[in-house]
């Protein structure tokens, strides 16, 4: 049990003394913590007033000069109510104003053969002596691979632009798996042909698809191309074919983008204008400052 004897012959409250002492010599330690905690509200003040100017510079780079007023759109009217989009529009800082009537006459597409023959298992043995893969750029190579999977796989790694896939047209209970060959890109250049040299068992391929180049009319006049994009035909526009259909292209300055620029130039300036009047205010009432009051 402790023993307290605080006063007992001097009659001094020496705990209170010592408290005090103490407290005493914690005065300038306190001082130290608030001019910290002062100086961290102030780090974190500048630290946001900097971010909202950052954003008031990237808003003012919109609009600094003369060109930022001449931002142009495509847009394409559909001249059919029931079908979407048939292209999509890119533009850049070359494109002009000006009107076209477009008519997509044929996507680019790949060519895809299939197996006429299909198969209880991809392991099983197709039973051909060989297939030659050649296409229109000239490539060709001969596969003489026992089964469909490692057909598929050696076509696979051959780096003809040829993929080949097994797939499934019949149930699990009892499957019929076929090969089937693609070419990895669009376009009439891309096609090729498979040629098989018949062993023990046939094997033939039937086209899916064609190899086919995009085809569209502008103002009535016909352009093709090997792929779905035309980035050459109409300076500064870039068009993506996605559907066969016809409507209008339109190139006009594009007001909302310059609108929407000014609005948010307007509503940073004000931000960061607010931010600022809000540091620099004395609340006669609480006796408060902001951070940043009396760093003028």
């Amino acid at each position: 049990m402790a023993i307290s004897v605080d006063g007992l012959i001097s009659g001094l409250d020496t705990t209170s003394i010592i408290t005090k002492l103490v407290e005493l010599e914690r005065i300038p330690i306190k001082l130290i913590e608030a001019k910290q905690d002062a100086l961290d509200l102030k780090l974190e003040a500048w630290q946001e007033l900097n971010t909202k100017i950052l954003a008031f510079e990237t808003t003012a780079q919109k609009i600094n000069r003369s060109s930022e007023f001449q931002a142009m759109t495509a847009l394409f009217r559909n001249n059919s109510s029931t079908q979407g989009d048939i292209v999509n529009l890119a533009t850049n800082s070359n494109v002009l104003d000006g009107s076209y009537n477009l008519n997509v006459v044929q996507l680019a597409s790949q060519q895809k053969l299939i197996s006429d023959q299909g198969f209880s298992s991809t392991g099983s043995n197709i039973g051909y002596t060989s297939v030659t893969i050649t296409t229109a750029g000239g490539a060709s190579q001969t596969f003489t691979d026992t089964t469909l999977s490692e057909l598929r796989n050696s076509i696979n790694s051959a780096g003809l632009g040829v993929t080949a896939n097994i797939v499934n047209t019949a149930g699990s209970a009892s499957p019929n798996y076929r090969l089937m060959l693609s070419s990895t890109d669009v376009g009439s250049d891309e096609s090729f042909t498979a040629t098989v040299t018949q062993g023990s068992t046939v094997l033939s391929f039937s086209t899916l698809q064609s190899a086919r180049d995009a085809v569209l009319t502008l103002d009535g006049i016909s352009i093709t191309r090997g792929g779905n994009v035309f980035n050459d035909v109409i300076e500064g526009v870039e068009m993506e074919l996605t559907a066969v259909g016809s409507g209008t292209i339109t190139m006009s300055n594009d007001t909302d983008a310059i609108v929407a620029n000014i609005e948010s130039f307007v509503d940073a300036y004000n931000e960061m204008m607010d931010y600022i009047s809000k540091q620099f205010v004395y609340n006669i009432e609480l006796k408060e400052t902001k951070p940043l009051f009396g760093n003028g």
